[in-house]
């Protein structure tokens, strides 16, 4: 007679595993139930305290002039903040300058401290350098013009180069708003003079490669994205295909080259 597996009965497998087939194995399949959240809190207006200057209104009117004048108060902190960190960043920048250009520096002593100032005598340090150099030999003009490039010729050029290092580039500034609106200026006129000289570069390349202005700009943007591994790669496949000279056998004249591409490129 054959076996009936019943409900109730477990069904035998090898070993002494078991699976039990009652009434309950259907509830796997059943929807799981949820409970029912009854927050009416979802739906319903923020709890908003109102302000004492606006509760004889009527109520959603005295929550809206409320959060209105929350809004407005939290609105003008954050203006006052953004002004605030405006400023801090002219002082950080003021600061900054302060310990690392000289002249910024001298003209605050200047300002606040003036009796601190040890004037420089530029004649005595022009001298001093001029004899550290040449010696306590003296030449006249004559002698410089007479031979070019030559010893005299040479002391008269120093010359002219330390009045310019020690008296023509710095001068003398008493007040820290002059000497920021200096450092102002020449950066200003640093960056034009960059930007032209980038100007005279790309003039030539258009020139010399016969690109348009498209073609520049896309040269251009890779320039800006390029990284120094991809310059490093392209550089191995110029050397083995010998398209550029090797370093070892540069020249002195290939520095000023290397210099005017860097600039080239810091001023992309």
């Amino acid at each position: 007679m054959e076996n009936i597996i019943t409900d109730n009965q477990p069904l035998q497998e090898s070993g002494n595993d078991q699976i039990s087939l009652g009434d309950d194995i259907m509830k796997v399949f059943d929807t799981p139930e949820v409970e029912e959240v009854n927050d009416n809190s979802i739906n319903s207006e923020p709890d908003v305290e109102i302000d004492d200057r606006f509760k004889d209104l009527e109520p959603s009117e005295a929550k809206y002039r409320t959060i209105q004048s929350k809004y407005d108060k939290l609105y003008n902190q954050y203006q006052n903040m953004v002004k605030e960190s405006e400023e801090n960043t002219v002082y950080l920048q003021v600061l900054n300058d302060l310990m690392e250009d000289d002249l910024v520096f001298e003209a605050f002593v200047r300002e606040r401290k003036p009796e601190l100032i040890k004037e420089t005598n530029v004649t005595e340090l022009i001298q001093k350098k001029l004899r550290e150099e040449f010696g306590d030999v003296k030449y006249t003009r004559a002698e410089a013009d007479e031979n070019p490039g030559g010893r005299a010729w040479l002391y008269f050029k120093r010359l002219d180069e330390l009045y310019s290092e020690l008296k023509g580039n710095h001068p003398k500034i008493s007040r820290l708003k002059e000497a920021i609106e200096y450092k102002r200026q020449l950066k200003e006129k640093e960056s034009k003079q960059r930007a032209a000289e980038l100007q005279t570069e790309m003039d030539k390349i258009k020139k010399e490669l016969k690109w348009d202005d498209n073609k520049i700009v896309n040269f251009t943007k890779w320039i800006n994205s390029v990284k120094p591994i991809e310059l490093a790669k392209i550089y191995n496949f110029a050397i083995r295909s010998q398209k550029v000279p090797s370093i070892a056998n540069a020249n002195v004249g290939n520095t000023v080259t290397q210099s005017l591409r860097s600039k080239f490129l810091q001023g992309l």
